[in-house]
């Protein structure tokens, strides 16, 4: 299916890549399978030395709403950064090289988002243990149940008390304006600098 280019999308996805290897081609391959349309897809090579820098631009060069930011090698912080100073979206998510997702993920979560108007909108994800070949959700289903609309104090007070919070920035979409507005930015060379 072809995907539709648009001036201003509804999503930014900005990859942060260094050497990510095979695991590349199945993140890609899931973005753009996405019934999500509406999107943009920045990777920012972050001085990979392993042939996804190239991968990278062929895919750029294959569809029009896929690019390619090079940098130095100057870590998570610096390359997500560097996609948010050229994100278009009215929001924008955070996955990494070696992720995939289900094709409805993107959809489902900006219709959430836009239907209330939310500032960020989140979801489960699935750990894989490849030694036993079985997979296993973040956040097991009998602790897991959508919220009705909160504010920020609300969400981090129940989700600190129910043990939900999801401290990464891959497992949600988020208002670029606020953002923005906010002047966020990740800490370069913070460890687990999804937590700010």
């Amino acid at each position: 299916m072809a995907q539709q280019f648009y001036c201003s999308p509804q999503l930014s996805v900005i990859i942060p890549m260094y050497n990510a290897g095979r695991s590349f081609d199945a993140c890609m391959q899931a973005l753009l399978a996405q019934t999500l349309t509406s999107l943009e897809i920045i990777i920012v090579n972050d001085g990979s030395t392993d042939g996804s820098g190239q991968k990278a631009h062929a895919y750029a060069a294959q569809y029009p709403h896929v690019s390619v930011i090079d940098q130095e090698n100057g870590g998570v912080s610096r390359a997500r950064n560097a996609g948010l100073a050229v994100a278009r979206g009215q929001y924008v998510t955070f996955p990494d090289a070696d992720d995939t997702m289900q094709p409805h993920m993107y959809q489902t979560l900006i219709d959430m988002a836009l239907t209330d108007e939310l500032d960020v909108a989140q979801c489960n994800a699935e750990r894989w243990f490849p030694v036993n070949s079985i997979s296993k959700p973040l956040i097991p289903k009998e602790r897991l149940s959508s919220t009705p609309v909160l504010s920020g104090p609300e969400w981090l007070n129940k989700a600190l008390l129910t043990n939900r919070y999801l401290h990464v920035v891959w497992a949600g979409i988020y208002r670029l304006s606020l953002i923005r507005e906010l002047k966020l930015d990740f800490d370069p060379g913070l460890h687990h600098q999804d937590i700010p």
